[in-house]
Order: C-alpha cells, then structure tokens, then sequence
C-alpha cells in the first residue's frame, strides 16, 4: 500500500502541484523582470546599481526555482506530505521579503532604509527555515516511495 504522499500526488492532474506551478512561475517572473531592469540599466535609462537585480534574479529566480521543485522531489523521496497551508504562508513571506530587500536596496541611494532590507532578509530566512521544516522529516520514520515496475518490451 502507498503512503499518504502517493496517493495525494501520483497524478499530475491540474491542483496536485499548485504550489510548485505557483513558485516556478514566480521564479520566472522574476528572471524576465530582472533581466529587463538590467538591460534599461545597461542602455543607460535607468540609474540603478546591477547589484540590486542581482539579489533580485538571485532570491526570485534561483531560490524560487529551488523551493518550488524541491517541493517535487523531496517529499517523494522522504515520504512526508507537506503542508499546503504552511506552502502558502512560505511563498508568501518569500515574496514579501524579496521585494522588500530589491526596493529597498534601490532606494538606500536616496534614504537610509538598512533596516528595512534586514526585514526583507529576516522574511526570506524565515520562509526558508519553514520550507525545511515542511520538507524534511526531523525525526519521524517514513517511507520512501517504492518505484513502479515497468513493463518490458
């Protein structure tokens, strides 16, 4: 018999990986919005430091992309089934505080908001702690997933 985590996500059907779509779209929004910034910078339009689309296309693409399919991969292979409320929470305070550190990382040229950024950092570190906590199973035995057998030709 499978475990919880099988039957809930076997099929991929619409609504199963809500979460995973959810955070790899974000993550591409990210990258084409960061690379657009970057090209206005580079063509002279927009008076910005690279810098900041750096942080930028680094926390929402590459850590996007990584929570969203480490969503796919590490409870199949853990056998922990995680939570859809403590998902949304996630992607939520990882969102709020990547915007926060871009915007507020641009606007430290004009006024002193250091601690505004560390806000935004303190949100992204917290959003990451929760995804660990939601990923991984700390002390409880589970089952992996065990492979389908695949028909020979």
């Amino acid at each position: 018999m499978e475990n919880s985590y099988a039957r809930k996500y076997a099929s991929m059907g619409p609504g199963k990986y809500s979460y995973v779509f959810a955070y790899v779209i974000t993550a591409f929004f990210y990258l084409i919005t960061g690379t657009l910034v970057l090209g206005l910078i580079f063509s002279g339009i927009v008076n910005i430091s690279p810098d900041d689309v750096f942080m930028l296309e680094l926390y929402g693409f590459v850590v996007m992309l990584i929570f969203g399919v480490s969503y796919i991969f590490i409870p199949a292979m853990s056998g922990k089934t995680p939570s859809g409320k403590i998902q949304a929470l996630e992607f939520t305070l990882l969102n709020l505080g990547i915007i926060t550190v871009f915007s507020s990382s641009v606007a430290r040229y004009y006024y002193d908001l250091a601690s505004i950024e560390f806000l935004g950092f303190i949100l992204i570190t917290i959003s990451a702690v929760m995804h660990i906590m939601n990923t991984v199973p700390f002390g409880k035995k589970t089952v992996p997933l065990k492979p389908k057998k695949v028909p020979e030709n």
